[in-house]
């Protein structure tokens, strides 16, 4: 009950303010899947690039939850696919971790990076490996292998 209160809220303060929510209820909110409400924010204009203090945008925070259509949106909106955290984390990295392979093709084609590592050294093909499913790996692996004149 809190929690559709908080939204009807957030809904109409919006609506009738004309101003940006803070970008941590924004991400609390594509954390707790409120898909319908933050892709109404998108489609009103909320800054695809806001970033919490951390880091953590909203396309990293899509890309660990999952939502395609919200991700496929901030991508579309030119949202940066290789911001980093201050931990040095992006969301190809996350996407990685979590085995969202659809997401982790989609960063790949808007030309999120291989190469950034985590302030500990890990890579997203680092990760996929570790905490990934076999189909993320394998993405990553091909994504990242040199086309050799042996290959043709």
């Amino acid at each position: 009950m809190q929690k559709a209160i908080l939204l009807l809220v957030m809904m109409l303060f919006i609506t009738t303010c004309n101003k940006q929510p803070d970008i941590d209820q924004v991400l609390n909110l594509i954390e707790n899947g409120e898909h319908a409400l933050v892709m109404s924010m998108l489609e009103r204009g909320y800054n695809s690039n806001k970033a919490d203090s951390g880091g953590v945008s909203l396309l990293i925070m899509a890309s660990k939850t999952g939502d395609l259509a919200i991700v496929d949106h901030l991508l579309n909106d030119n949202a940066d696919v290789n911001h980093q955290t201050k931990k040095g984390i992006t969301a190809l990295m996350v996407a990685a971790k979590e085995g969202n392979v659809q997401i982790a093709e989609k960063l790949l084609n808007k030309g999120a990076d291989l190469k950034p590592e985590t302030s500990h050294g890990w890579s997203a093909l680092v990760l996929a490996a570790r905490y990934g499913d076999r189909e993320t790996l394998t993405l990553l692996e091909n994504y990242d292998r040199p086309i050799l004149a042996s290959d043709n």
